[in-house]
C-alpha cells in the first residue's frame, strides 16, 4: 500500500480530490492521512484520516504561555497527545 502524508486536513481534502481526478481511487489505490482533525477531514465524500489533538487542548496550552509570559513566568511544559481518527482515506 502506497500513501501520502499531508501537512493538514484541508491539503490532504485537496490532494484527494486532485488523485480522484487522475482515476485514483482512494484508499484503494492510494491512502491519504494528514494532521489536524479539522472540519475539513470530514467535509468531503471521502473522510479523512487525521491525527488531532482533544479538542481546545492547543488553545488552553496557547492561552496559558501567552499568561505566563505577560507575568514574565516561565510557560508550563505541556503534553498534547496526538489521537488517530481513522475514516474511509485509508
Amino acid at each position: 500500500q502506497t500513501a501520502i502524508i499531508c501537512q493538514n486536513d484541508i491539503i490532504a481534502h485537496h490532494m484527494i480530490r486532485l488523485l480522484e481526478q487522475r482515476g485514483y481511487d482512494v484508499p484503494r489505490d492510494i491512502a491519504v492521512a494528514s494532521f489536524d482533525n479539522s472540519y475539513y477531514a470530514n467535509s468531503g465524500h471521502t473522510r479523512i484520516t487525521s491525527l488531532g489533538h482533544q479538542e481546545r487542548a492547543v488553545s488552553n496550552a496557547l492561552a496559558q504561555s501567552v499568561s505566563a509570559a505577560v507575568a514574565r513566568h516561565a510557560a508550563p511544559k505541556v503534553h498534547l497527545p496526538w489521537t488517530l481518527h481513522v475514516r474511509t482515506s485509508g
